[in-house]
């Protein structure tokens, strides 16, 4: 883990920590060859030039954020946000990703990113 990206995760609430660390394991398990960069104030992961999905901290929760994600199928219903390409999965506080589901999301970003 690269030193802004410890920082990051060292400014968390515990509850924050817990669920950031479980969608940050998702990422990295699900997305072979993915690489951990902090840009934007976030840790974000990157496949090839493209920025796959980023990690985003709230007070009321945190978010996966995936660079693609309008172009997602979410057959759960699991992706929020109405911009051009932005799309968000937000885990409140106190709860766990849904990680088989979160999983297909990072699974089908990659594949989306390896299409470019």
């Amino acid at each position: 883990m690269k030193n802004e990206v410890a920082g990051w995760f060292s400014g968390l609430t515990n509850k924050q920590r817990e669920i950031a660390a479980d969608l940050r394991h998702l990422v990295l398990t699900k997305g072979q060859g993915m690489r951990e960069d902090f840009r934007w104030n976030q840790p974000c992961y990157y496949h090839g030039n493209s920025m796959v999905c980023c990690l985003q901290k709230s007070k009321r929760h945190v978010a996966l954020g995936f660079g693609k994600g309008a172009e997602l199928g979410d057959p759960e219903g699991l992706l929020e946000g109405d911009g051009s390409r932005m799309r968000y999965v937000k885990v409140p506080l106190g709860k766990r990703p849904n990680g088989v589901a979160v999983g297909r999301l990072v699974s089908r970003a990659l594949e989306l990113d390896n299409q470019d």
